[in-house]
């Protein structure tokens, strides 16, 4: 079994030590929605080019981060002999994949709602939505 260099101490992965570490993990999901809300606020001249690039660097956030879980889900596989954690992790990341899925599709939803506030498909597009 290897190790690792956490917080300036060497140390042998355990599955505790795997699952704090994904507990650590950022969240990023209010970044992203006080971003999108600042945009929505730039009405109705949108400052795409900065949400654009906010989006990006939550982009590379959320890829870092699930090459970390990766790992980890690796280090219990096989270091560990724990393919049940392995396997709880992937279920983790897919459903973290859907709710960034519901999460874009809100986004768009707002924005026409925003824009075109007559039309009430879109208000109960966005109510459906935050209810799934």
């Amino acid at each position: 079994m290897s190790s690792s260099w956490q917080g300036g101490t060497h140390m042998t992965p355990t599955p505790d030590t795997c699952v704090v570490t994904v507990a650590l993990l950022p969240p990023l999901s209010p970044a992203s929605s006080r971003g999108h809300r600042a945009y929505l606020s730039s009405a109705p001249h949108y400052d795409f080019p900065r949400y654009r690039q906010l989006v990006h660097e939550i982009t590379l956030a959320f890829s870092g981060i699930s090459r970390e879980v990766l790992l980890i889900a690796g280090r219990l596989r096989d270091q560990l002999a724990r393919p049940d954690l392995a396997q709880h992790l992937a279920r983790l990341q897919e459903r973290e994949q859907e709710k960034l899925q519901l999460t874009a599709q809100l986004q768009l939803a707002r924005q026409q709602a925003q824009d075109q506030p007559e039309v009430d498909a879109h208000q109960q597009e966005v109510r459906e939505l935050k209810h799934k």
